[in-house]
């Protein structure tokens, strides 16, 4: 868990280096080349990038849920955390 906040410059610089370990030096960057910080945040982008990296574990099979048992809504919707 990081406990920054997502804005605060710690927090972006924590899950800039989760993404560029996953990704590469510069993924940030690349990204940022294709749209500008009116049309989208860095911040934003940093979550796109958590997201996809959920998805391709959950493709790879190695995706985590919390809680391992989960409970369902009052629709039939497991409550978990993918990750």
């Amino acid at each position: 868990a990081i406990r920054e906040s997502k804005k605060s410059p710690g927090g972006r610089e924590k899950r800039l280096r989760l993404v560029e370990d996953w990704i590469g030096a510069g993924a940030l960057a690349e990204a940022r080349a294709c749209r500008t910080k009116r049309d989208v945040a860095d911040d934003d982008i940093l979550d796109a990038v958590a997201a996809l990296w959920t998805a391709t574990r959950i493709v790879n099979g190695t995706a985590r849920i919390l809680p391992e048992v989960p409970l369902t809504d009052a629709t039939g919707l497991q409550m978990e955390i993918v990750y």
